[in-house]
């Protein structure tokens, strides 16, 4: 009996030497039965944490009440989700919004929310017809076609800057629409001085994404340094 106590001791030893060895922060997952997330670390295996922002390369989270950014990319809100559908971002420019139910059904659903076009959501379960997000902190459904699927593990282009006549005051909004288009539907507008990432270039609008929102903004309005410095840089050869 002694023997096994000193075994079980020397395993209890192990676990722990192990644990204390590996970082302090692990993958953080939503509970569905709860509609929070949850982030296993080793000092506190049951604390909970809040999504603040979802970006596509990195999310702001409250973790005990104090602010963390973590990758997007260790963020998981459904089993069985690839990388490349992990996150999404609201495509409907026709409307303006997408309609977010309680089930997967056209009839004898409650309206949850009218999720804005560019929002950056967290999807749960991809399907055909309907896609099952998180959105606030709750569960509902949207239809598949009113989304675009995102993934964590791509990278941007760079960094740019809302700017109005290449001044950056902070007071002035910038329109921001919903594809490249001077014609588009406006989804938001963003005041100069805001620091946004760069996803893509389509003639004389600049793809970006900023505090959740994703969307497209004139050339004109964005001063791109990663662009001045691959100019100045040229050729680069990867």
């Amino acid at each position: 009996m002694q023997r096994i106590s000193q075994r079980l001791l020397a395993l209890t030893l192990i676990l722990v030497l192990t644990l204390t060895s590996l970082p302090a922060q692990a993958r953080v997952t939503v509970r569905e039965e709860d509609l929070i997330a949850h982030v296993s670390l080793f000092s506190d295996p049951a604390a909970s944490v809040e999504i603040v922002t979802l970006g596509t390369v990195t999310s702001q989270i409250l973790v005990g009440g104090q602010a963390r950014e973590v990758p997007t990319s260790d963020l998981c809100f459904g089993e069985n989700v690839p990388m490349e559908k992990r996150v999404a971002a609201v495509d409907a420019t026709r409307t303006g919004q997408a309609t977010m139910h309680s089930v997967k059904s056209v009839k004898d659903y409650t309206v949850m929310y009218k999720v804005p076009c560019g929002t950056l959501v967290g999807v749960v379960k991809a399907g055909p017809k309907y896609t099952r997000i998180v959105y606030k902190g709750k569960l509902g459904y949207v239809l598949s076609a009113a989304l675009t699927y995102l993934s964590p593990a791509s990278v941007p282009l760079g960094r740019g800057i809302i700017t109005l006549k290449g001044r950056a005051t902070g007071r002035t909004e910038i329109n921001i629409r919903g594809n490249s288009s001077a014609n588009s539907r406006i989804i938001t507008a963003w005041k100069t001085a805001s620091e946004v990432l760069v996803w893509d270039k389509q003639k004389d609008f600049y793809e970006v994404e900023y505090q959740g929102m994703r969307g497209w903004v004139q050339e004109k309005f964005i001063i791109c340094p990663f662009e001045e410095t691959a100019e100045v840089n040229q050729p680069v050869i990867e």
